[in-house]
């Protein structure tokens, strides 16, 4: 389904300035894990996980699948909030960065809602967030899918079929 805006909603612009500054917390976020930072940091959050998860399948592929991994997912985990990171500040497939950080943000709370001083709100926010950055498009507002969703929805009403996939992303 393409979806075309003709006008912005009120508050149009703050949607569009939430949805960079959670990306730039996104950012902050891949500044102390591997590659960047090679100490025990990251390694202690995942261990909670395998702690104290909600779920003992998540416990259990964290101890056993995670853990003696842990490079490989830890580079995947940097290279994962990354991407996040760098479509919800430039508003680049901003549908994409903002599913992706719900996804993320609901599998910190699944591992880290249960741990020592840790405020469950705080994973169940951010997963808002990301999931309202997908449902709004917010990429649409000061972002490059502004420029990009006339262009491939045009594109896509002409009935190409690689615009009907972009179209989903802007």
């Amino acid at each position: 389904m393409i979806v075309t805006q003709t006008r912005k909603p009120a508050g149009w612009w703050f949607l569009g300035l939430a949805r960079i500054i959670i990306g730039i917390m996104w950012f902050q976020q891949t500044l102390w894990k591997p590659p960047l930072r090679h100490d025990d940091t990251f390694r202690y959050w995942v261990e909670q996980s395998g702690t104290y998860a909600i779920f003992d399948w998540y416990r259990d592929f964290i101890q056993n699948v995670f853990l003696p991994n842990f490079n490989l997912f830890a580079y995947q985990t940097w290279a994962g909030e990354t991407f996040i990171a760098l479509t919800l500040i430039s508003g680049l497939f901003g549908r994409l960065g903002g599913l992706l950080g719900g996804l993320m943000a609901l599998n910190l709370y699944i591992g880290l809602s249960k741990a020592p001083h840790e405020w469950f709100w705080t994973y169940l926010f951010i997963a808002l967030f990301g999931f309202l950055f997908f449902f709004t498009r917010a990429g649409r507002y000061l972002g490059v899918d502004q420029v990009l969703a006339p262009k491939v929805e045009q594109a896509a009403r002409e009935g190409k079929g690689w615009a009907k996939v972009l179209a989903w992303l802007v």
